[in-house]
């Protein structure tokens, strides 16, 4: 897959790869011999002889790349960007209302439009922020996302 995030960076794949086994062991997914795939919960790690990106290089993962990735990864598998939780029991997925949080500017159908993800992570980003972190990381959002933000995704919640 090509894609940056949570990819192996070692000398062999210095851009960096990402297999299915390393997918499957951030997520403590075992594979049969028959291929089923079942979930070990509580046995999620850190593949051995896995490799960050180093910091400091030209390609050094930023904000620009996580959005790049997840929206790449929203358009092949678009319940990715579910955003709510179980309500109590096994397989009651409850969505949130995402027009809430954004003021309406992000729908669920317009999760793999990547100026509205943009607009969507940059709204929820200001969202999580504590009060007294707002103005210092205000100015990071802007002047890493800033650039990606449809000018009118930047005026809700004002």
């Amino acid at each position: 897959m090509e894609t940056a995030l949570m990819s192996n960076h070692s000398t062999d794949y210095p851009a960096g790869i990402l297999t299915k086994e390393t997918l499957k062991s951030f997520f403590a997914i075992a594979e049969a011999p028959d291929g089923t795939l079942t979930y070990a919960p509580g046995y999620e790690h850190i593949p051995e002889n896995w490799y960050r990106r180093p910091l400091g290089v030209a390609n050094e993962y930023s904000a620009t790349s996580f959005v790049t990735d997840v929206t790449q990864m929203a358009s092949v598998v678009p319940e990715a960007l579910s955003v709510g939780g179980n309500t109590g029991t096994v397989n009651s997925f409850t969505g949130a209302d995402l027009g809430n949080i954004t003021g309406g500017a992000y729908q669920t159908p317009d999760r793999t439009d990547p100026t509205k993800f943009v607009c969507f992570f940059y709204q929820l980003s200001l969202a999580l922020l504590p009060d007294f972190l707002r103005s210092e990381a205000l100015g990071l959002l802007q002047e890493k996302i800033g650039p990606f933000v449809d000018p009118e995704c930047a005026k809700i919640g004002k």
